[in-house]
């Protein structure tokens, strides 16, 4: 079973449309579902049977009005693209961004492999990595820094869990996010 997709989560604001989150998400994932989380926000969750759909996810954040975004994209066997987005008046910021290359990152004959495999261009330049990241994503997810910093640090290992259904996305359960259709 392949794990290629986009798992996505919005949280919108009261204040925030879920409807023009609906209306870009729902048309590419019928089982796009909502659910309002107790503190006023409204929760989207949806997957999208395909990758590099970032300018989509930023779009309907614009649309949302504000809203925080977690994305999981699962490139198969070319490595696993995580991102967390905030949107507000209409502009939207990465939070927290890491692309984890299908090889050892302390393995430079792995990590060579890795990048010849993607024609050489190395998605993981414009990270926004690090325990400063990571803790700013788990502020904007109202959940404990900690948690959020521990991932970020013991995240080097998560090109192993490639291929396996939300694997190499320990920050996806750091930040306490439902899988989409669970």
């Amino acid at each position: 079973m392949s794990t290629y997709g986009t798992a996505l989560v919005f949280d919108v604001a009261p204040e925030g449309s879920v409807g023009a989150v609906m209306a870009l998400l729902g048309a590419r994932d019928p089982h796009a579902t909502t659910l309002e989380t107790g503190s006023g926000w409204t929760r989207v969750t949806a997957f999208l049977a395909d990758v590099g759909q970032l300018a989509l996810v930023e779009h309907a954040a614009t649309s949302a009005g504000r809203c925080r975004v977690a994305v999981a994209e699962d490139n198969d066997e070319y490595g696993a693209l995580w991102v967390v987005l905030s949107a507000s008046e209409g502009r939207v910021t990465t939070v927290h961004r890491r692309y984890v290359l299908n090889a050892d990152p302390h393995d430079p004959s792995d990590v060579a492999t890795a990048l010849r495999d993607l024609d050489w261009i190395d998605p993981r330049e414009v990270d926004v990595a690090g325990a400063d990241a990571a803790a700013a994503a788990a502020e904007l997810f109202e959940v404990d820094p900690d948690v959020m910093v521990a991932a970020e640090r013991d995240s080097d290992s998560a090109f192993k869990e490639i291929g396996v259904v939300g694997g190499p996305f320990p920050w996806w359960d750091a930040l306490g996010l439902p899988w989409p259709g669970s």
